[in-house]
C-alpha cells in the first residue's frame, strides 16, 4: 500500500471552494478583503506591485 492517499479530484474541487468561500466570509468580516481571494489567481501580478 502507498503512502499515498488516493483522492477524488471532484470532493477536493467542492472542499476548496468551500475553503474559498469561508475565506472570504472571514476576510469581509474583518474588512481586510475587498472582494473575492479568486480575483488574486486571476492577477497574480498585483504581488509585485
Amino acid at each position: 500500500m502507498s503512502s499515498f492517499e488516493i483522492l477524488n479530484e471532484a470532493d477536493v474541487a467542492v472542499e476548496m471552494e468551500a475553503a474559498l468561500k469561508e475565506y472570504d466570509q472571514v476576510g469581509a468580516e474583518l474588512g481586510i478583503i475587498p472582494s473575492s481571494c479568486k480575483f488574486f489567481a486571476d492577477d497574480p501580478s498585483w504581488l509585485t506591485r
